[in-house]
């Protein structure tokens, strides 16, 4: 969910995308809302049981994902017991 970037921002994710080993999906907002308004509108645009949210300076080491699904997995509730920093 891009909010209204005016930087390159839409360029990377298609270059990305073009070689990416799975379907990315993006879309814009049609007026800025702020990183919560963009959080929550790719919420609801969303159907997948595990929503990962990426805010602008974030960054994330290659396994980020395989783990946050690991967590997921044993404990469903665990995400929202973590504090912010503790999975990289």
């Amino acid at each position: 969910m891009d909010d209204c970037s005016t930087d390159n921002t839409l360029s990377i994710i298609e270059a990305f995308a073009a070689s990416a080993p799975f379907l990315p999906r993006w879309d814009q907002n049609e007026e800025k809302g702020g990183w919560a308004g963009n959080f929550h509108m790719a919420m609801t645009k969303t159907t997948r049981d595990l929503i990962l949210l990426s805010h602008q300076n974030d960054v994330w080491v290659p396994e980020k994902v395989e783990r946050m699904e690991r967590y997921t997995l044993e404990d469903p509730y665990a995400l929202y017991r973590l504090p912010v920093n503790s999975v990289h």
